[in-house]
């Protein structure tokens, strides 16, 4: 496996802890095993322009928006 493929499942499945839990971004990164916070944060951005804060407020404000 790449390095490319494996950094596409994590943040894929960051996206799905972020929009199903309310888990805490550390806890996110270490549970997708980030030793370093703001590392998974940098690689988040990376893959989706925004930062894992901006994608959850994101999904929230879209759920408000569809469920007023």
């Amino acid at each position: 496996m790449t390095q490319q493929y494996i950094k596409q499942k994590r943040i894929s499945l960051a996206k799905t802890f972020l929009l199903l839990n309310d888990m805490s971004l550390e806890e996110i990164a270490i549970a997708l095993g980030y030793e370093d916070y703001n590392y998974f944060c940098r690689v988040f951005k990376q893959v989706e322009s925004m930062s894992p804060a901006q994608y959850r407020e994101s999904i929230s404000n879209d759920a408000k928006h569809k469920h007023p």
